[in-house]
C-alpha cells in the first residue's frame, strides 16, 4: 500500500468481533481520541437496534475509551449532520432494507461527500454490500420482500461486493453469468481498504478473491 494514499472506505466480510478484529483494529487507529462515530444500524429491523447498540458500544470500548457515537434511526435521520462526524459505520442485516433506507433519505449523495472530504468509512456485510455497483450479490442471504433498489451506491470503480464468502459463491458466480463485472469476494475474517476513488490499497487477512 502506498503510504502517502490515506484508506477512506474500510469493507469488512461480516461475522462477529473476533473475525473483523484485523480490520477494525486499523480503522479504530486512524481514528483520533476525540472522534465522533455516526452509527447505522438500520439493515436490522427496529426492534434490534437496542442490541445493536450495546454491541457496537462493546466493540468500540475494545479499541478506545474517548470515541464517542450516535447512532442514526429511521426517527433522527432528519436531525442528523454529517459534519459533525469523523466516520460513519455500517453494519450487517438485510441489504435490500439498508440501501432503501439510503436512497429513500437521499443519505446516498450525503454520505458520498463525506468520504470525499476525507472521514472514513467502514461497511460490514450489508455495510460493505452497499459500497458495490449492485448489492443482488446479498440475494441469498437478504430476502427482497417489497424493496425497489438492487443498484449500489457504486464506489468501487464499477465492482461489487460478496460478503461471508465462499457461503456466497452460488449467489456471486450466477450473478456473474448475466452481469459482468469486477467482485471483491471477503470471508468474514477478512476486510479490503480503498482510497476515496474506490481503488484497492490492501487486503487484510487471507482469503479474498476477486473474481
Amino acid at each position: 500500500m502506498d503510504a502517502n494514499v490515506k484508506p477512506v472506505i474500510f469493507l469488512g466480510g461480516g461475522g462477529g468481533s473476533k473475525a473483523s478484529a484485523d480490520l477494525d483494529t486499523i480503522f479504530f487507529s486512524d481514528l483520533s481520541p476525540d472522534s465522533k462515530i455516526l452509527y447505522i444500524p438500520t439493515a436490522l429491523e427496529p426492534e434490534r437496534y437496542p442490541g445493536a447498540t450495546e454491541w457496537f458500544t462493546k466493540v468500540l470500548r475494545m479499541y478506545s475509551d474517548t470515541i464517542d457515537f450516535v447512532m442514526m434511526t429511521e426517527d433522527n435521520v432528519d436531525k442528523i449532520d454529517f459534519n459533525n462526524f469523523d466516520a460513519v459505520y455500517i453494519g450487517g442485516g438485510n441489504t435490500y432494507k439498508l440501501l432503501d433506507f439510503i436512497f429513500s433519505n437521499k443519505l446516498d449523495s450525503k454520505l458520498r461527500t463525506f468520504i470525499e472530504s476525507g472521514k472514513l468509512f467502514y461497511g460490514g456485510s450489508a455495510g460493505a454490500i452497499l459500497t458495490g455497483r449492485t448489492i443482488n450479490t446479498a440475494s441469498e442471504m437478504d430476502p427482497r420482500l417489497n424493496y425497489k433498489y438492487d443498484k449500489g451506491l457504486d464506489w468501487l470503480c464499477g465492482a461489487s461486493v460478496s460478503c461471508h464468502w465462499p457461503e456466497t459463491k452460488h449467489c456471486t458466480v450466477e450473478l456473474l453469468k448475466n452481469n459482468p463485472q469486477k467482485i471483491y469476494c471477503i470471508p468474514e475474517n477478512c476486510g479490503l481498504l480503498f482510497d476515496v476513488n474506490g481503488n484497492l490499497l490492501r487486503t487484510v487477512g487471507s482469503g479474498v478473491e476477486i473474481l
